[in-house]
This record gives structure tokens, C-alpha cells and sequence, in this order.
């Protein structure tokens, strides 16, 4: 057995034109070298002209937004989640878990503004994951989602904490405007 037919070119070859393939009786392809490099390189050509056609920016930006629009609560959690874990602070829950503890009015459950979920990050009012208190581990039970604006003034303080805060920043803010008015 020195010779081979190729049947791609079907043409009667030498053994060493053709690539070794072990799953074949005869230990060899099929087709010659030169015919399989032709329909690789053809291939190829077609491969990267489908993916070209099927990979257009302007569908894919149409997608995800198409996305962002019909669940804005679910890619709001998976970035809440991506945040925290690129801080260095895991969340040991998942996404789905995170979207059962949304509010079903959708408001701050510290001031009761309500959320924009489809806003940019730096909007007071875009939903925030918190720790309810900062010196527990990340878990479903000690996390809450508040606005944006109040997760900023509780910074590490715990929940109670920045409520009492408030109320006394309320109550002096109170005392000034009745001294300034003359109102008792």
C-alpha cells in the first residue's frame, strides 16, 4: 500500500501526501494535504465572513439594551453583586436571591424615595446594595437595598445608627428654623 486515493480530488497519490488520522483503518485521512488545506483555508473564509455578518454593534448594543429594558432589577443585581466582589467583598448569595428581597413598592426603605432602576450610577435615587451592618459578613439576611443618596450619609454606620443620626440632624435643623422664624 504505497498509494492512496483522495476522495476529495479523487486522484491516486503516494501514502506521504496524506495526514495521519488513527481513528481510520488505514491510519490516514481521506483527503490528500493539498485538498484539506483548500477546504481549511475555504472554510476558514466562511467561518469568519458568517461571524462577521452575524456580529453587528449596533445589534448587540440594541440587545442589551432590549435587556437592561425588560429586567432593569436583574442586571441591577448582577452589578451589584460584580461591584462587591471586585471591591474584595463577596456576596454569599446569588442574583436571584438579591431579587427577592427588592422592595415590592420599590422604594428606599430608610426615606422612601423610590428607585430608578433604568439611571445611571451616580442618580441618588439608583438603587444601593447595604450592609445593614458593616461588621458582618455580606449575607441575605444582613443586606438591604436602599437609594443611593442614603446609602452614602450610613456609610459604615449600622442602620440604627444613622437613623438616630438623622433624627438628630433633623432635630437641630428643626431648633435653628424656629429660632430664625421666632416660632416656639
Amino acid at each position: 500500500m504505497d498509494q492512496k486515493k483522495c476522495y476529495m480530488c479523487m486522484s491516486l497519490q503516494p501514502i506521504e501526501n496524506f495526514h495521519k488520522n488513527i481513528k481510520r483503518k488505514n491510519g490516514l485521512q481521506n483527503w490528500c494535504k493539498e485538498c484539506r488545506n483548500k477546504h481549511r483555508i475555504t472554510r476558514r473564509k466562511e467561518i469568519n465572513t458568517r461571524v462577521r455578518e452575524r456580529y453587528n454593534p449596533e445589534k448587540e448594543k440594541q440587545r442589551s439594551m432590549n435587556r437592561r429594558a425588560k429586567n432593569p432589577q436583574r442586571v441591577w443585581a448582577s452589578k451589584a453583586i460584580a461591584g462587591h466582589k471586585r471591591r474584595k467583598k463577596p456576596c454569599l448569595f446569588t442574583i436571584n436571591d438579591l431579587i427577592t428581597i427588592i422592595p415590592k413598592n420599590n422604594t428606599c426603605v430608610l426615606c422612601k424615595k423610590i428607585f430608578k432602576w433604568n439611571c445611571n450610577d451616580h442618580d441618588l435615587a439608583a438603587p444601593s446594595l447595604d450592609q445593614i451592618d458593616c461588621a458582618q459578613a455580606l449575607i441575605l439576611d444582613n443586606a438591604q437595598i436602599i437609594c443611593k443618596q442614603c446609602n452614602g450619609g450610613k456609610s459604615t454606620d449600622t442602620q440604627l445608627g444613622y437613623i438616630l443620626n438623622c433624627r438628630d440632624v433633623w432635630e437641630k435643623h428643626r431648633d435653628t428654623r424656629r429660632d430664625q422664624t421666632g416660632r416656639a
